[in-house]
């Protein structure tokens, strides 16, 4: 902006010359000998010095705006780049993945609950940030999946986690600056929805716009060869590839983040993540396809979870011409971190580039449109590309 007014101002002064070069080369030299007196801007004179303000202002605002957004993205990556290595770090030392609760309590229809909404960064957060203790006191919250806690609760000085690893003595893999992990205001609580004891004492990590990250993490204890969504109960040796709830295994669980995809106010534009039903058949919803309103049925939204954390490299058959009946073999890895990017809506409804993607109802994006030959948008296009959320995996 300081640099938008400085041109402002350097054009202002150059008009000013130019005009009085003008009335010089117009005129002539009797004004000097009337005693020096200039007399002032005409109104014609006047009108052009604001039309080019106007015109400098209309160049230099937008551009400034483009300027801040891609800072912030540029931020965020690195924010998402950061947090992943500590995940790396973590899971190196501890063979497993960030989170005193398993995925399986946190993918529970009590995680679900207006009650509780735990998410999976939160939970990963315990351990790679600290704040557990032994003893509750004054200064202490219970934490826990779900509406109950029954045996899985953990004690967490919030005014410590940051500063030591839980229990080790040693430093934190991960403490972001408060402005990347903090809390939210009374009446908004970066747009979490649950309990609220989470949402104004135990901190989340948000991006550069102000938002919640999502955690994706896979259940180490679902193993087997991945079914379609839908497809009924798993057999043996067969696991779904996501679920709604973790009644029945699958690698991810919706129910994780739903202290996220249920919030009607998210992040800094005060975004619902409910879906409201489109107007037509034909029409395009508004919203997250993740989230947790009532355009998608728990089947859809699972597909929708596999074609946005299934790897691109990994189709399970590409001999059909059914995109609905291609599905990934493999993860992006056991853990996708997940920002909703510039609109502030994870895979939303309106991103230009992803409603291409997908033929099936309201225009559900499938997992096989990531490959040739059967996909809308271009051959072997990785799905969360068309959106302007951005998505960091790692592990194996």
């Amino acid at each position: 902006m300081r640099a938008a007014w400085a041109a402002v101002r350097t054009t202002t002064m150059e008009c000013r010359m130019m005009l009085r070069g003008m009335r010089g080369a117009v005129g002539d030299d009797s004004w000097a000998r009337r005693g020096g007196a200039v007399r002032g801007f005409s109104l014609v004179e006047l009108l052009v010095v604001v039309s080019i303000v106007v015109l400098v202002i209309a160049i230099v605002l937008p551009a400034l705006g483009n300027a801040r957004q891609a800072a912030r993205m540029a931020e965020t990556q690195t924010l998402l780049t950061d947090l992943s290595n500590a995940f790396s770090q973590f899971s190196i030392d501890n063979r497993r993945n960030p989170g005193v609760f398993s995925e399986r309590l946190m993918g529970s229809d009590d995680n679900a609950d207006p009650n509780g909404g735990l998410t999976a960064l939160q939970n990963a957060m315990l351990e790679l940030a600290g704040g557990i203790v032994d003893q509750s006191d004054a200064n202490t919250i219970e934490v826990y999946p779900g509406a109950g806690g029954g045996n899985a609760v953990v004690i967490v000085n919030p005014d410590l986690i940051g500063a030591r690893a839980s229990g080790s003595g040693a430093s934190s893999y991960f403490a972001p600056r408060e402005r990347y992990y903090n809390t939210g205001d009374a009446g908004h609580h970066h747009g979490l929805q649950g309990n609220a004891v989470y949402r104004e004492r135990l901190p989340t990590v948000v991006d550069a716009w102000g938002n919640p990250v999502l955690l994706w993490s896979r259940d180490p204890s679902a193993t087997g060869r991945i079914v379609l969504p839908g497809s009924g109960s798993p057999g043996s040796g067969e696991v779904a590839f996501a679920r709604e709830n973790s009644d029945e295994r699958a690698l991810f669980y919706l129910n994780s983040n739903w202290g996220v995809l249920s919030s009607e106010s998210f992040g800094s534009e005060r975004a619902s993540l409910r879906t409201n039903p489109p107007v037509s058949a034909n029409a395009s919803p508004t919203g997250s396809m993740i989230g947790t309103g009532p355009v998608y049925s728990p089947v859809q939204r699972a597909t929708v979870l596999t074609a946005l954390l299934g790897s691109p490299t990994f189709p399970g058959n590409l001999s059909s011409e059914n995109p609905s009946e291609i599905f990934p073999t493999a993860a992006r890895g056991d853990y996708v971190l997940m920002s909703a990017g510039r609109d502030g809506v994870f895979l939303n409804f309106q991103d230009r580039r992803g409603r291409g993607f997908g033929g099936g109802p309201n225009g559900l994006p499938r997992y096989g449109d990531m490959f040739a030959g059967v996909e809308s948008g271009g051959d072997t296009n990785d799905i969360a590309s068309a959106f302007d959320d951005m998505v960091v995996s790692g592990g194996n």
